[in-house]
């Protein structure tokens, strides 16, 4: 999701620190999850501490990525300070 966010909205594809522990956040979640499968009697701990990994990686992405996606796309020629070409029109017969 973040790739594609950034990707659509004229952003450069690059993984600042939020995003990182974003996804450090979900890989987490993650093991703590299937940590709790391996070890049953850990579970009462596990599922919830997976449940709030989970809920940090979420909020986070909210955090980061509302503002980028509520915004209007960044033009190409305001990222690399060329202006595209005009289009060409249609010869007229």
């Amino acid at each position: 999701m973040t790739r594609a966010s950034l990707g659509h909205s004229g952003h450069a594809l690059l993984a600042p620190i939020m995003t990182q522990l974003i996804y450090l956040a979900v890989l987490a979640a993650a093991l703590t999850r299937i940590g709790a499968v391996i070890a049953p009697q850990r579970s009462n701990v596990l599922l919830p501490l997976s449940a709030l990994l989970w809920a940090a990686a979420f909020l986070g992405f909210g955090a980061s990525y509302a503002p980028i996606l509520l915004r209007r796309r960044r033009d190409r020629d305001e990222l690399t300070g060329t202006k595209l070409p005009e289009p060409r029109k249609a010869d007229s017969l």
